[in-house]
């Protein structure tokens, strides 16, 4: 008579070996969910801390420029008006004129998107956000490159030495009416990028709180 008993014991440790098979399998692919669930969840609060820095730092910025305009306006106008005068050009006379109190460059703060660039975290925003953000800087840059390159080339011991002040009187005033026109519209781009900011942070926190509070199974 056959024995049969070996046969049945090979079919079940072939099925035991794929069932075995199966669940490791399972467990590795459960696993794998669990690991991009887990770094989609540090994007998002690395996206959503990202985006409360430059809310911060745009509202800083702001109020940089707001702390200067009405100067460089005034400064703008009495400087063309000493450029304009019949009165002598010496430093003394453009100081009282003018009212000088140095050029008040804006000094803006950009801690958040150096971190951002460093962190690669404008990666994980959105891309009109970022373009938006980028623009921002960018016209920030423009500006402090200005104030930079006069400060550099306008204020020399020969310009103080100087018996007449016309020449610095104009260079001034081409100077200030650049910045005049920047820093508002600076400003423009910070009321826009801020009033997205907000949504964006608002629309994270939700996000978050969701996702954490479902998480995949192991």
């Amino acid at each position: 008579m056959p024995r049969v008993f070996p046969s049945r014991h090979r079919f079940r440790s072939a099925l035991g070996l794929l069932l075995e098979m199966a669940l490791i399998t399972v467990a590795v692919f459960l696993g794998l969910l669990a690991d991009e669930w887990r770094e989609e969840r540090q994007q998002e609060a690395l996206a959503k801390r990202t985006l409360e820095r430059f809310r911060v730092e745009v509202a800083a910025n702001s109020a940089a420029i707001e702390g200067v305009l009405d100067y460089h306006r005034g400064l703008l106008l009495r400087v063309s008006q000493f450029v304009a005068s019949t009165s002598p050009k010496s430093y003394l006379s453009f100081a009282i004129q003018t009212q000088f109190k140095g050029i008040q460059p804006v000094s803006f703060e950009h801690s958040a998107w150096d971190l951002a660039v460093a962190t690669g975290s404008l990666g994980f925003l959105d891309p009109e956000l970022a373009f938006a953000i980028s623009k921002t800087y960018t016209a920030q840059a423009k500006l402090e490159q200005e104030q930079q390159t006069f400060s550099q080339s306008s204020f020399t011991p020969a310009t103080f030495s100087a018996p007449d002040f016309t020449g610095f009187g104009l260079t001034m005033q081409a100077y200030l009416t650049d910045v005049t026109t920047l820093e508002p519209k600076i400003l423009e781009l910070h009321a826009a990028l801020a009033e997205d900011l907000d949504k964006a942070v608002g629309a994270a926190a939700p996000a978050l709180e969701s996702s954490s509070q479902n998480p995949p199974a192991p």
